[in-house]
């Protein structure tokens, strides 16, 4: 089913898609935005593999994304008691992460990232 049939899911594709543009503007890869935007609009801490499942990139490049985003202070990891060590972590997006987003950015973008 596409997105006629929910206007919800074409806002929030719209929204994504919002936030790719804005990655490449600031001289990040279009997949962080993509990753960012599913942090966003996730519920709580979400497992790579479900970043993945929810992205279609391969796990290589969401695995780099989200190293380079921790590195941005845009995201952080958080254990999750009881699992196993492959899935024993999530991401989520940082509390001030909007704020040292636009810094960070340009900070890489002079030095060649």
């Amino acid at each position: 089913m596409g997105t006629e049939g929910n206007p919800v899911k074409a806002v929030r594709d719209e929204v994504i898609d919002s936030f790719e543009h804005s990655a490449e503007i600031y001289g990040l890869n279009r997949s962080y935005g993509r990753l960012y935007g599913i942090l966003f609009f996730a519920g709580g801490p979400v497992s790579l593999d479900e970043l993945v499942e929810e992205s279609g990139y391969a796990k290589s490049t969401v695995s780099t994304a989200m190293k380079q985003m921790e590195q941005l202070h845009l995201v952080y990891r958080r254990s999750v008691p009881g699992k196993g060590r492959r899935r024993s972590t999530r991401r989520s997006l940082t509390s001030g992460g909007s704020s040292k987003s636009s810094s960070a950015a340009r900070s890489n973008t002079k030095s060649g990232l």
